[in-house]
């Protein structure tokens, strides 16, 4: 910078104009930002979507706790079998976010992605426990047999559901705060699966070991899947007829 002229010399220190006072900024307590978030998560067309996006993590964390373990001691997989399947479940939802998600929306909307989603992740859990609970040790002891396959290709599907419902829930919660509020709604969502992360996985593993095998666990995650579904069917036809206070846009937030 020293042989650069004069004029060209710059600093990162603002240049005050003229006339300018010196005011200073308002910093919002701790408590303030929590009242903030309890208030938006508590409003009546929020609180069920985070409803049923917390549930639905509840039982996806059970499975995916369970899962494992069943096919460890149920089929004997080795731990490059269970590396194979969790790979191509999590390939298969980056290749479905990049290239299907946005055309998926477009053609279901939030609502219906996210109610397809629910459906089909119930379905989905019920079709692994079947050819888990079907399927003999010898068949699986390979991993190119049919069973390893049917294994790969039901988790890939349980998991592409799984990514539309959170990704479409997502899209639903945001658009139903103002622009300024969305960094509050997603930090809540984060921070209600980190807690769903504490006790779903032990509720998993108990109802795997004493409550009746990984059938248990299917059947809950199904009953539950089911459930939310018509839950969120009741309530967007709540909230689009006017009973759940509406959905905010980003129009409304000019009319504030």
């Amino acid at each position: 910078l020293a042989y650069l002229p004069d004029e060209h010399y710059h600093t990162d220190t603002p240049t005050e104009a003229p006339g300018a006072k010196n005011t200073p900024q308002q910093s919002r307590s701790f408590l303030a930002d929590v009242k903030k978030t309890v208030n938006i998560a508590t409003r009546s067309h929020i609180w069920p979507l985070l409803a049923v996006k917390v549930i639905g993590g509840v039982a996806r964390s059970m499975h995916s706790t369970a899962l494992p373990l069943a096919l460890k001691e149920g089929l004997h997989f080795d731990p490059s079998q269970l590396g194979v399947v969790m790979s191509c479940a999590s390939l298969a939802v980056a290749a479905f976010g990049a290239v299907a998600l946005k055309p998926s929306t477009n053609a279901l909307g939030s609502e219906g992605l996210a109610r397809l989603g629910l459906a089909f992740r119930g379905v989905m859990a019920v079709s692994i426990a079947h050819i888990v609970s079907s399927s003999s040790l010898s068949e699986s002891l390979l991993s190119t047999s049919p069973v390893f396959i049917r294994i790969c290709t039901a988790s890939v599907a349980h998991a592409l559901a799984s990514h539309a419902l959170a990704t479409s829930l997502t899209t639903m919660t945001t658009g139903a705060v103002p622009a300024s509020e969305r960094g509050a709604i997603l930090g809540l969502e984060h921070g209600l699966f980190s807690f769903v992360g504490v006790f779903a996985p032990t509720a998993g593993t108990i109802l795997l070991a004493k409550g009746g095998g990984f059938w248990t666990v299917a059947l809950v995650n199904a009953a539950i899947d089911v459930a939310l579904v018509g839950g969120l069917y009741i309530w967007t036809r709540m909230a689009r007829f006017g009973s759940a206070g509406g959905v905010h846009t980003d129009k409304d937030e000019h009319s504030d």
